[in-house]
C-alpha cells in the first residue's frame, strides 16, 4: 500500500496546455470600400453582408472533469467557445423586415423583425447553440464545433437612425448611425447577455457547465459566414385602401420598381414625378398585381440604371416611352387590351404631301429589324 500510495503521489500531472485564439486569428471578411451598398426588392437572401467592425471578443473555456489517478483528478480543457460583436451592413433602406438569419444553408432564426417603431432598431435574438453539432463532451467528439447565440439589433435603415447604444459603450458616442443603410448589430458578450442553461430540452435546470455568452459564434475562429433573407417592398404608386405593391405575399411589384429607379434621388435617377406619367404606371401596377407577376431580387453590383430598368421591363414585357402629346414618361405593358377596329391606321390615304422623295441604293436599304 505504501509503494502505490507513494506511486500515486509522484505520478506526472497531467498538464492542459490548450490556448485559445486571439482576435487576429478570426477569418472574418473586413469591409471593402469598392463594393457597392445592395438594393433589395421583394424576398430576397443578403448573402456575404459587408461586415463594418467586429471586436469585443472573449473566449470561455470548455473542461471536462477526468480522474488522473486513484486518488486525484483534475479539468482539462476540451476547447473554447467563441464570443464576439460583429457589424453587419446589408443595404440601402428602409427595409420592410428581417425573416431569417442563416448559416451554411440553415435556419438559425425565423421571425418577423420589422426595426421597431423609434430609431433605435428592434432587439432579437439568435438561438441556434447546436446548429453546427453542439459542444457536449459527446459532440465535439463526433465533430461538433458548437453553434450560434447573440442579442441582435436589427436597425431597418431610415433616415433619422440613431447610432447603436451597445457600440456606444465600447466605442465612445462619436461612431456613425448608418443613416439609409439597413445593418444588423451582432452584439458580443459585453451586452451582458448571458445563457447558464446548457440543456437545450430542459431550459429550466441550472447547470454549473460553461456559460454561453452573447456573440457566440461556435468553438472554432473559422466563422461560419452568416445571411439574412430581407423583405423590401417599395409603395410609390398604392392608395391607402389597396396593397397592389406586395404580391403574391412577398414579391415587389415591378412598376413600383421602375419609378423608384426613375425617381429615387439616392441611387436611382432622380427624376421629378412630375416628369412621369404616375397613371400609365398605376395602371400597370394593377395589371402585374391582378397577373400575379411580382418580382424579388438584389442589385449589388455596379450597372447602368438603364440597365437593371430594361431587365424589369423585359421581365413584365413592357415599354416605357415619352408621349409626343403628352411629353411625359409612359410605361406600357404589351398585352392584348385594345380593340383592332379602333386602332389607329396609317395608309395612302393618310399622306397629304410629299414634299421631298429619293430612293435608296441597295446597300443604304434596312437589312435588319429588331
Amino acid at each position: 500500500m505504501a509503494v502505490l500510495i507513494i506511486g500515486e503521489l509522484l505520478r506526472p500531472k497531467i498538464a492542459d496546455t490548450a490556448k485559445a485564439s486571439t482576435l487576429k486569428d478570426f477569418n472574418i471578411p473586413t469591409a471593402d470600400e469598392a463594393r457597392s451598398v445592395p438594393v433589395v426588392w421583394g424576398t430576397a437572401l443578403m448573402d456575404g453582408p459587408n461586415v463594418i467592425w467586429y471586436g469585443d471578443l472573449k473566449t470561455v473555456k470548455i473542461t471536462k472533469k477526468i480522474r488522473s489517478g486513484l486518488f486525484s483528478s483534475t479539468r482539462l480543457t476540451l476547447g473554447f467557445r467563441y464570443s464576439i460583436g460583429i457589424q453587419l451592413a446589408m443595404c440601402h433602406g428602409p427595409v420592410d423586415a428581417l425573416l431569417e438569419v442563416r448559416t451554411n444553408e440553415k435556419v438559425a432564426f425565423t421571425g418577423n423583425v420589422t426595426g421597431g417603431t423609434s430609431d433605435n432598431g428592434e432587439d432579437f435574438v439568435v438561438d441556434a447553440r447546436t446548429i453546427y453539432g453542439g459542444d457536449s463532451d459527446e459532440q465535439l467528439e463526433s465533430g461538433g464545433t458548437g453553434g450560434l447565440y447573440a442579442a441582435c439589433t436589427f436597425y431597418k435603415g431610415t433616415g433619422a437612425q440613431n447610432a447603436n447604444s451597445y457600440l456606444e459603450t465600447l466605442l465612445g458616442t462619436s461612431i456613425p448611425a448608418h443613416r439609409n443603410v439597413c445593418y444588423v448589430m451582432w452584439k458580443g458578450p459585453s451586452s451582458g447577455n448571458i445563457i447558464y442553461n446548457y440543456d437545450l430540452a430542459n431550459p429550466t435546470i441550472q447547470f454549473t457547465r460553461e456559460p454561453f455568452l452573447s456573440g457566440y459564434v461556435g468553438v472554432s475562429p473559422n466563422i461560419n459566414p452568416l445571411s439574412f433573407v430581407l423583405r423590401r417592398l417599395p409603395n410609390l404608386l398604392s392608395g391607402s385602401s389597396d396593397t397592389y405593391y406586395n404580391i403574391n405575399d412577398g414579391d415587389a411589384n415591378p412598376a413600383d420598381i421602375l419609378m423608384e429607379l426613375m425617381t429615387n434621388d439616392e441611387w436611382g435617377m432622380g427624376l421629378a414625378t412630375g416628369l412621369i406619367d404616375v397613371p400609365s404606371f398605376k395602371a400597370v401596377q394593377t395589371t402585374l398585381f391582378n397577373e400575379g407577376l411580382g418580382f424579388s431580387g438584389i442589385w449589388d453590383s455596379p450597372r447602368q440604371i438603364t440597365e437593371v430598368i430594361d431587365e424589369i421591363l423585359g421581365l413584365i414585357d413592357g415599354v416605357i416611352y415619352v408621349d409626343l402629346t403628352t411629353g411625359l414618361i409612359t410605361l406600357k405593358l404589351a398585352r392584348k387590351d385594345y380593340d383592332v377596329d379602333n386602332i389607329l391606321t396609317l395608309d395612302e390615304d393618310s399622306v397629304v404631301e410629299i414634299t421631298e422623295f429619293s430612293r435608296p441604293s441597295w446597300d443604304e436599304t434596312t437589312n435588319e429589324v429588331v
